[in-house]
Order: C-alpha cells, then sequence, then structure tokens
C-alpha cells in the first residue's frame, strides 16, 4: 500500500514506513510550464455579472461524456455544454432546478469582513455532476436557509 504526495516540483509516492517508492517531477509532466485555458466564464454566468464573489465560489466540477463536457461553476445552477476538442466552444447551456438550493448571488462591492468569506460555509455550491442514461445527477449542498443562519449566529 502506498499514497501519493504533491510537492512544490514533483509528486512522491510513500509506503506507510516512510520510505520514498518513486519521484515525477513536475517537469516531466509539462516540458514548457505553460498553461493554455480551454474554457472560460460564458457572458450568461453569474461570474459575469460584474458583482464579487468569495474564493472558490466559482470552482468547477464536470463530467466528460458523448463527446463534450459537462460543466457546472461552482455554486451557479447552470449546466453548461462544451465542445470536447478545440477551441472547446460552448454549444449550449440550461439551469438546473434543485430543490431548496439557496446560493449566494454575489455582492456589490468587494468586503474584508469575515461574514463575506465565511459565505462559502453557509450558501449552496454544486459538489459533483455526472451524466448517467441521458440523465445527470448532481450532489450538491443546499446552503442554509434565514432560520438556520439565524440559530447559528446568534449564539
Amino acid at each position: 500500500m502506498s499514497f501519493l504526495v504533491y510537492g512544490i516540483n514533483a509528486f512522491w509516492i510513500y509506503d506507510f514506513n516512510g520510505k520514498a517508492l518513486s519521484r515525477v517531477n513536475l517537469v516531466d509532466i509539462s516540458e514548457t510550464g505553460e498553461k493554455d485555458p480551454i474554457i472560460q466564464f460564458p457572458e450568461s454566468s453569474i461570474f459575469r455579472n460584474g458583482k464579487c464573489f468569495f474564493r472558490n465560489a466559482w470552482d468547477p466540477v464536470f463530467h466528460l461524456a458523448d463527446d463534450r463536457i459537462y460543466v457546472i461553476f461552482g455554486l451557479e445552477p447552470v449546466i453548461y455544454v462544451y465542445k470536447n476538442s478545440p477551441p472547446y466552444s460552448l454549444i449550449t447551456s440550461f439551469p438546473i432546478n434543485l430543490p431548496e438550493y439557496r446560493h449566494f448571488k454575489g455582492a456589490d462591492s468587494f468586503s474584508s469582513d469575515w461574514t463575506f468569506f465565511g459565505l462559502r460555509f453557509n450558501t449552496g455550491i454544486i459538489l459533483n455532476v455526472k451524466k448517467l442514461d441521458g440523465y445527470f445527477l448532481v450532489a450538491y449542498f443546499p446552503g442554509y436557509d434565514e432560520a438556520d443562519l439565524e440559530m447559528r449566529f446568534s449564539n
């Protein structure tokens, strides 16, 4: 048995006795070290509305099937469908109706107040998406309702 450790310049595989079994240098994975973005936020995305969001609010989940890339950006309840080959163009998108889903829709300005950064623990967020037999299976945290939030912060 072994486990993988990510280092600054390499991936290491160790056994449970602490012995290094192998190392893969990151330069072995990418010769140039350059990154090419393949998917941008569509113009219709909540993240292009000029509002401010907390870090990780847009972390994507995706599924590859049918020569398509199905993407949900963080807390936004929309499935974006992209072509699975360059230039990875947007084919279509459709909102998904998630029961009891309460998500942050952005703030008018950035705030360094702790409650702004705490939103990530209160708001709805999409955790995973899979396409199975023509249906989408979406795992999500629905977010707390007002009563839950009042109770949480009253103590």
